[in-house]
């Protein structure tokens, strides 16, 4: 008996041993979890969306070095100065303050890229399945693209409280105004408005689960109604292009950037109806007509 219970513990520990060693194994075999799924391209909205994150946070998390370049341009200028007569010559005055050029920089290996990849907050994308129009995964060789679009959005806030802020960098109507006051020119806060529109987002993934190429960006049209310079007021709109390009990846040294997204060639924006007379009036004399001669009546308020 006794030797039979020796026996048993030798298999017991043979047994023991095998299944010990054998762990390692199974778990090398799903030890990436960034491994893109081979039906990647059948999921729903919302999981595709959740594998985007995934791979474009690593990015955030693991440091690579990459390169990221980035392109601002006024598309167009509209203004209700003298009925539209100077916008002419207001674009070609901004296209040579402003040309169509892209800005290139390196992003070293360990170097924090929290400002300098997608966006500013401590998530490459924190994006939510509302916060999106159309998602699509398609296999091009050996890697996968992923592109979304994002839903058109009026003053988004910055970081996690915007469906843009998620996953890029937006400027809110205080800091365009900024802008606009270091320019010598006045705006009411609540005579701005920023309509963020065709934002999107791309990335290239290798099938290591690595971002090989990446991109983001929007449109936004800006107008701002009552301006004032000088002793002028006006109306004010533009359109302007942001799109941020990232490749050369230490991972993937070989993928380049890709073509810009945005063109502005027959891009227009509407014509801006001249002001009305009580319009240029200052404000407190605009306040008086409206609340204390009744002025609303008369002028549509």
């Amino acid at each position: 008996m006794k030797k039979l219970c020796s026996i048993l513990l030798a298999l017991c520990m043979v047994m023991g041993f095998a299944v010990f060693t054998a762990i390692p194994a199974a778990a090398e075999e799903t030890a990436n979890p960034y491994e893109p799924p081979a039906n990647l391209g059948e999921l729903s909205q919302a999981e595709q969306l959740a594998y985007f994150n995934l791979v474009v946070n690593r990015v955030r998390e693991e440091k690579p070095g990459f390169q990221r370049r980035e392109l601002q341009q006024i598309a167009g200028f509209r203004s209700s100065l003298m009925e539209g007569a100077v916008d002419e010559l207001i674009n070609s005055v901004v296209q040579q303050l402003m040309p169509a050029e892209w800005k290139q920089r390196g992003i070293a290996a360990g170097e924090s890229n929290q400002d300098l990849f997608m966006n500013e907050s401590i998530y490459a994308s924190a994006l939510r399945p509302e916060d999106i129009t159309f998602i699509s995964c398609k296999k091009q060789g050996d890697n996968w693209i992923i592109e979304l679009l994002v839903k058109e959005e009026i003053n988004p806030a910055k970081g996690l409280n915007s469906a843009h802020g998620r996953y890029a960098f937006v400027a809110t109507r205080e800091e365009v105004i900024a802008d606009l006051v270091a320019a010598g020119m006045s705006v009411r806060l609540a005579n701005l408005t920023l309509r963020y529109h065709n934002g999107f987002a791309r990335a290239t993934v290798n099938p290591q689960g690595q971002v090989v190429v990446a991109a983001n960006g929007f449109q936004v049209h800006a107008q701002a109604n009552n301006a004032r310079l000088s002793i002028f007021s006006f109306d004010i709109a533009t359109l302007q292009n942001t799109e941020w390009q990232y490749a050369y990846f230490d991972w993937a040294p070989e993928e380049g950037f890709p073509e810009a997204n945005y063109e502005i060639d027959d891009v227009s924006i509407p014509p801006i109806p001249p002001l009305k007379w009580w319009q240029r009036l200052p404000d407190l004399f605009q306040w008086i007509l409206r609340w204390v001669f009744f002025g609303w009546l008369w002028m549509g308020g």
